[in-house]
């Protein structure tokens, strides 16, 4: 014998208890999906990388108020001295050839680096003291004025074979924000010298350049 129950909805009606819809298993692989697509599931995923807020007609201008000595347009090969960054890169940057580097040829390089909009670039410094690798010593990448804060400082350690792989200060990944940077070397045990002050070399990154993302220097 079978019994049916009823529940009591309203005076003087009564209704079979039904039981929920059930639900269609492609509708709830929808609701999963959406869901996650909302609120994230899964791994934690690091945050986006994003370039560097790049303003080439301001940083050029920069470069060559304090580059530009004889205020020509122009930087020569003595006149680069001041911007080591601009100095390492000139033959790249000389598109005509005249031996001398144009406001015009430094700002078609900030642009293309800026169109890259690359966040991070590998870059590995080699140093080498008489053409030997030296090791342990610490390498940092500080800013160009010019750049004013769009990139940040960045730095690395070399290893036996005098190479160092730089990363940029606070960043989860190696690599360096593309840009206009000195090059300072602090050999093992002389962590007293002032970064700034040792500041002899200097690197321009992003673009291609440097060729193969990695550069070597001679502290002699």
């Amino acid at each position: 014998m079978v019994t049916r129950r009823f529940i009591v909805l309203g005076r003087g009606f009564r209704s079979p208890l039904r039981r929920p819809p059930v639900v269609p298993r492609w509708l709830l692989i929808i609701i999963i999906i959406c869901v996650c697509a909302t609120v994230g599931c899964g791994p934690s995923r690091p945050p986006a990388l994003t370039p560097p807020a790049l303003n080439p007609a301001a940083v050029a201008e920069a470069v060559f108020e304090r580059g530009d000595l004889d205020a020509d347009g122009r930087l020569s090969a003595d006149e680069r001295l001041n911007v080591p960054a601009i100095a390492s890169i000139s033959a790249e940057l000389d598109e005509d050839g005249d031996e001398a580097v144009s406001k015009a040829e430094v700002l078609r390089w900030l642009e293309r680096v800026k169109e890259s909009r690359v966040a991070l670039a590998s870059l590995s410094v080699v140093v080498q003291q008489g053409g030997q690798p030296v090791s342990n010593a610490k390498v940092r990448l500080i800013p160009d004025p010019a750049m004013g804060d769009a990139i940040q400082e960045a730095e690395g350690t070399t290893d036996g074979s005098g190479m160092a792989v730089m990363s940029a200060v606070g960043a989860a990944s190696p690599g360096v924000n593309c840009g206009l940077y000195a090059i300072s070397v602090i050999p093992a045990g002389e962590g007293s010298i002032d970064a700034a002050e040792s500041a002899r070399f200097g690197i321009a990154v992003g673009a291609g350049l440097p060729v193969g993302y990695q550069t070597v220097i001679d502290i002699d």
